[in-house]
C-alpha cells in the first residue's frame, strides 16, 4: 500500500512540476525596474526576477523606466512590447510570435534585429541604426518607418546585412532616404531578398557612399527602389526569376549591374554611367533603353566591364552615342562577348577617347556597325567569335587580331 501510494505521489509531482514548466514558458514578463533600472540582462528588473526566454512575451511599460539597454549578449524571446526608449549594442535580438513593437525611440548599433516563423516587428518612434542587420524569415517581418538614415558601418572586414528570406518574408523601411555602405576595408553591406521574400527601400533616393550589395534570387523575391535616382559604389544582381526594379536610376558611378539567367533587372532611366560594369549571363537580355554616354573613366584597380557570357545573352547598348575607354595607365576597358554572348553597341560613330579591348570569343558577338573612326583600341576577334564593324573607315594606333576561325572584317577601311 505504501508503494502504492509513492508512486501516485511521485506522478502527482510529475503533473504539476509540466503544469508548473508549461505555465512558466507562456508567462508574460513586465519589466519592473527592480535591479539596475536599465539593463536587459539584469535579473532584477523583471518581474519574474529572472530572464524572459524563447517562448515568452516581454512587455516593458513601467512609467518610470527611461532607456532599456541590451548589451553584448544574444536573446530570443516570443515579442516584445516596448513603449520606452531602447537601446541595443552589440546584440542580437530574436522574436518569434506574433507582433512587437517599439512606440518610442529605438537606437541599434553593431547589432542584429530577426523576426523569425511569422514574427512581425514594426516601430512607431525614430529610428537610428549603425553597422546593423535587419533579418526577416519564414514569414517574417521588420518594419521600421521611423528609420531615415542607414549607415553601413566602418569595422575592418565586417559585413551586414537586410535580409528577407521565404515566402512572405519582409523588411520594409518605408522612410529611409539615404543609405551609406559598408566603408571598412574589406566591408560589405549585402541587402537580399530570397526564397520569395521581399525588400522594400520606397523612398530611398540615393546611395553614394562605401559598398553595398544588392541582390534578389528566386521566385517571387523582389527589391524594390521606387526613388532611386543615383549611385555610387553598389552592386546589384537578380537571378533565378528574382526581381530588381530600379525605375528612377539616372546616374550611375563605379557600380555593377549584373542579370542572370532568369533574373529580372530593369533600368528603364539610366542616361550615363561613369567607370560602372554591366553583366548578362545565362541567358538574360540586359537593355539599359535611354543610356547615352559611358565614361569608363580612370580606374587603375579594378576597371570597369562589359560582359555577355552564354547562349541568349544579350547586352543591349544600342542607345549609346557617346563612348570612352579608360584613361588609366596599364589598364583598359574590358567588353567581351563568350560563348555566344552578344553585345550591341550600334550607337556611336568614334572611339577616340582612351583603352577599350573589345573581345568576341567562342561564338560570341560585339555589334559596332555604327563605328566609323577608330583611335588606340584593340579588337580580338577568337575561336569563332564575331566583331562587326561594318562601316569601320579609319584606324588609328589600334590593334585587330582574328585566331580560331574568328571574324573582323575590315575590307572597308
Amino acid at each position: 500500500m505504501n508503494s502504492r501510494f509513492l508512486q501516485i505521489g511521485y506522478l502527482l509531482v510529475l503533473f504539476f512540476a509540466a503544469r508548473l514548466t508549461a505555465s512558466a514558458a507562456d508567462q508574460t514578463f513586465r519589466w519592473d525596474g527592480g535591479g539596475d533600472g536599465t539593463q536587459w540582462t539584469d535579473p532584477k528588473n523583471w518581474n519574474f526576477d529572472r530572464l524572459p526566454g524563447p517562448t515568452n512575451q516581454v512587455v516593458i511599460d513601467l512609467p518610470s523606466a527611461v532607456e532599456i539597454v541590451l548589451t553584448g549578449v544574444d536573446v530570443t524571446v516570443g515579442s516584445l512590447t516596448c513603449a520606452k526608449p531602447f537601446r541595443m549594442q552589440g546584440a542580437t535580438l530574436r522574436l518569434t510570435q506574433g507582433p512587437s513593437g517599439f512606440a518610442s525611440s529605438l537606437i541599434l548599433t553593431n547589432s542584429t534585429i530577426a523576426a523569425q516563423s511569422g514574427a512581425v516587428v514594426t516601430s512607431s518612434g525614430v529610428c537610428t541604426a549603425f553597422g546593423t542587420a535587419l533579418l526577416a524569415s519564414g514569414g517574417g517581418a521588420v518594419m521600421l518607418p521611423g528609420l531615415l538614415t542607414y549607415d553601413g558601418g566602418d569595422v575592418f572586414g565586417a559585413g551586414v546585412r537586410f535580409h528577407a528570406d521565404g515566402a512572405h518574408s519582409l523588411i520594409q523601411l518605408a522612410g529611409l532616404t539615404n543609405l551609406v555602405g559598408a566603408r571598412g576595408r574589406f566591408a560589405e553591406l549585402a541587402i537580399l531578398a530570397t526564397g520569395g521574400g521581399r525588400v522594400d527601400l520606397p523612398a530611398l533616393v540615393s546611395g553614394d557612399t562605401g559598398f553595398a550589395s544588392l541582390t534578389v534570387d528566386g521566385v517571387d523575391s523582389q527589391l524594390q527602389l521606387d526613388t532611386f535616382s543615383q549611385v555610387s559604389g553598389f552592386a546589384f544582381e537578380a537571378r533565378n526569376h528574382g526581381r530588381l526594379f530600379v525605375p528612377r536610376l539616372v546616374q550611375a558611378q563605379l557600380a555593377t549591374f549584373t542579370r542572370k539567367d532568369t533574373g529580372e533587372l530593369e533600368l528603364p532611366s539610366l542616361e550615363s554611367a561613369f567607370g560602372t560594369s554591366f553583366a548578362a549571363r545565362g541567358g538574360a537580355v540586359l537593355s539599359v533603353p535611354k543610356l547615352r554616354t559611358y565614361v569608363a573613366g580612370d580606374i587603375s584597380v579594378g576597371a570597369p566591364r562589359f560582359d555577355a557570357v552564354d547562349p541568349g545573352s544579350v547586352l543591349d547598348f544600342s542607345a549609346v552615342t557617346n563612348l570612352s575607354g579608360t584613361l588609366a595607365r596599364f589598364t583598359s576597358f574590358e567588353v567581351g562577348a563568350v560563348s555566344g554572348g552578344v553585345i550591341l553597341l550600334n550607337g556611336f560613330k568614334e572611339l577616340t577617347i582612351g583603352v577599350t579591348h573589345f573581345t568576341a570569343a567562342s561564338s560570341g558577338r560585339i555589334q559596332l556597325d555604327g563605328l566609323q573612326r577608330n583611335n588606340g583600341n584593340i579588337f580580338a576577334a577568337n575561336d569563332h567569335g564575331t566583331i562587326s564593324c561594318s562601316n569601320l573607315i579609319e584606324i588609328h594606333a589600334s590593334t585587330l587580331s582574328k585566331q580560331g576561325a574568328g571574324v573582323l572584317p575590315t575590307e572597308q577601311v
